[in-house]
């Protein structure tokens, strides 16, 4: 059973440290906006196949793309699209290594995106179905938002196919003052034309290091009263692109909790659990061939969560020496696995292949945090062994697949995985003491790792 406590997190610091050599690899070339009577489209031309994530925002409303580990030479552009249900689009490098684009709707809409392989790279199309089909048939050009003159023959976009009457929205420069533009983008006038130099733009990001260093205190206000936890965590990540096709990520974690050294509450097995730890974290390498990627090495996969709970994220184990009061991200440990995804249109589909199984990582009897604190609350004598865990072998390894698809919006999935489960199932055997004993049985438990198929 948890003590019942209550821990107080009263101080928390971090310093985040970024040192960056080069720049990303993954290029925007062009911007096309293309509106008809059945359909609006947002097309982005960039040199290689883009990591992005997508969100919306209220009041205004907003939907947002980042294209992660991109770079945008113009550095700012706005285009007065003005439709019925879009205003403008804005895109901007957000930060050094990302660029975000956003829509200003006048209609809440869904958007779909699409990624097309072409020949001098690839094309990213954000799509919305219009509702209202009975407006009069009117075509507007692919209008180029951005599109960079280039030395290089292989580098030239593909210009736009001029095949309906032209019209000219209100392409706005980025002198343009913008109020609300430096705030989302978080960039400012006079950094905005210094991000990205006209000498580095082709040169990929060979090196780029990140890190932060926090401090996170705990004090227990039930009795009895003292400092649970002093720690101080320090995050280091290298990270960059080897070629167009090849990128790695190498990363790891120190922490060091002094509250063992200062104070006589925990036993010698939990502090030395938690005083100090060293682990390597995300290490792996990112193959990219047009719409299939692959992930080989150790990795954290997730396939779905919710706010301090791991619905349906099942892959990777968990550390459970302070429960889930750390960030989802630190609370996974980072397993050996191949990771092939595949995208087509609105289609999704993942394979993964574990070969050795890790599992979940418990408090020591007397930490903070014992889940075996129930099992010694019985009245019995309790014998409880260590889990019999299976060996690291390929006979022990484990696969799973996940299959998506975005239909109106909605992000169905379906998820499959064949593993040792990574919380030991406990067998327990009772057997009667002799009279005169303490206790009248004795219950003996006997955690073991089961395979299983989850779905």
């Amino acid at each position: 059973m948890l003590k019942k406590t209550i821990n107080i997190i009263f101080f928390l610091l971090v310093l985040n440290i970024n040192l960056c050599f080069g720049f990303p690899s993954t290029r925007l070339i062009s911007v096309k906006y293309t509106q008809t009577s059945k359909a609006e489209s947002i097309e982005l031309l960039l040199n290689r196949q883009p990591n992005y994530v997508t969100f919306n925002l209220q009041n205004p409303n907003r939907f947002v793309l980042d294209l992660k580990k991109s770079y945008f030479p113009k550095v700012r552009a706005v285009l007065e699209a003005d439709s019925e249900y879009i205003k403008k689009i804005r895109i901007s490098q957000f930060r050094h290594d990302r660029i975000r684009l956003v829509i200003d709707q006048k209609i809440v809409t869904s958007f779909s995106i699409q990624k097309k392989e072409v020949f001098n790279g690839t094309v990213l199309t954000l799509s919305i179905l219009l509702p209202d089909l009975a407006v009069t048939e009117k075509k507007i050009d692919p209008i180029v938002i951005f599109k960079p003159s280039l030395s290089k023959e292989t580098d030239k976009p593909a210009k736009p196919v001029d095949t309906s009457i032209k019209s000219e929205p209100e392409i706005v420069a980025d002198t343009q003052e913008d109020p609300d533009l430096d705030t989302l983008f978080n960039i400012s006038e006079d950094d905005a034309d210094t991000i990205i130099s006209d000498e580095t733009i082709t040169k990929p990001s060979k090196l780029s290091i990140n890190g932060d260093l926090r401090n996170e205190t705990a004090y227990r206000s039930a009795r009895p009263r003292h400092f649970s936890k002093i720690k101080t965590i320090a995050s280091l990540k290298a990270s960059g692109d080897l070629s167009d096709k090849l990128s790695y990520v190498l990363g790891a974690r120190f922490s060091y909790d002094p509250v063992f050294d200062l104070t006589d509450h925990y036993n010698n097995n939990v502090k030395n659990d938690q005083r100090l730890t060293a682990d390597l974290r995300d290490a792996y390498l990112d193959i990219g061939l047009g719409n299939l990627d692959f992930r080989l090495g150790q990795q954290q996969i997730v396939w779905g969560q919710a706010v301090g709970l791991f619905f349906a994220d099942i892959v990777n184990p968990k550390d459970l020496r302070e429960y889930i009061l750390p960030d989802l991200n630190q609370v996974r440990i980072p397993i050996l696995a191949a990771n092939m995804e595949y995208y087509y249109h609105n289609f999704y589909f993942q394979m993964i292949f574990i070969p050795f199984p890790e599992f979940n990582e418990f408090g020591k009897n007397g930490s903070e945090f014992d889940f075996s604190g129930s099992l010694y609350s019985q009245n019995a004598d309790i014998v409880l062994n260590d889990p019999l865990k299976p060996s690291s072998s390929l006979d022990n390894s484990e696969v799973g697949f996940r299959i998506s698809k975005l239909t109106d919006g909605w992000d169905m999935s379906v998820f499959y995985l064949y593993d040792v489960y990574n919380f030991p199932v406990n067998y327990r055997t009772i057997s009667l003491n002799p009279s005169g004993s303490q206790h009248s049985m004795t219950i003996t438990y006997l955690p073991r790792y089961e395979r299983m198929h989850r779905i």
